[in-house]
């Protein structure tokens, strides 16, 4: 962590990207089939699971209150998560990093880390998240159409494809309203 004076900062960054439909996996243990593509590919089978549930939970509740207007995001301390449907039942869920301060702590203390949430605007951010899907779709077509082609298989195939190169060329730490 932070040593001598000098405090350190950190700009917004990606945490998690996924795209899931609820419809693929209805019933208990069919969970994963929900998910059709995850970022980073690395997190364990649960906890890509929780998150999707997660999110389909918060998505579901907000639709109670609202039925034409779901959840476009939710606020912690830590993160953002922001949610997007371009499709019935498609879902893209994008969680960020809330760009923080860790300052060095005094006479032996720990540091102690200062989130800065308003710097990550939703407007800003919702707006990446729908140009991820404009992108794919200019490429690939809308997913439904890989759907018709060849079935689930394709589709995540194709997502796989484009979203394992395209999300490495997004720059969250300079995105604000200019962009």
């Amino acid at each position: 962590m932070a040593s001598g004076t000098q405090e350190k900062q950190y700009t917004p960054s990606l945490l998690h990207f996924f795209i899931y439909n609820p419809k693929f996996g209805p019933r208990e243990g069919e969970e994963e089939k929900k998910i059709l593509f995850y970022h980073p590919s690395e997190v364990e089978k649960n906890e890509k699971i929780r998150n999707v549930g997660l999110c389909e939970a918060i998505v579901q509740f907000t639709r109670t209150f609202c039925p034409t207007k779901p959840a476009k995001s939710l606020h912690t301390q830590k993160n953002r998560q922001f949610f997007y449907e371009p499709e019935e039942s498609f879902w893209m869920v994008m969680v960020v990093r809330n760009p923080m301060v860790e300052r060095p702590g005094k006479e032996g203390r720990p540091p102690t880390v200062e989130y800065q949430e308003e710097e990550v605007l939703d407007s800003v951010y919702g707006a990446v998240l729908q140009q991820c899907y404009s992108m794919y779709k200019l490429f690939n077509g809308p997913f439904s159409r890989a759907m018709e082609a060849g079935g689930v298989e394709l589709l995540t195939q194709k997502l796989e494809k484009f979203f394992y190169r395209y999300l490495q060329t997004l720059h969250l730490q300079s995105c604000d309203l200019l962009d």
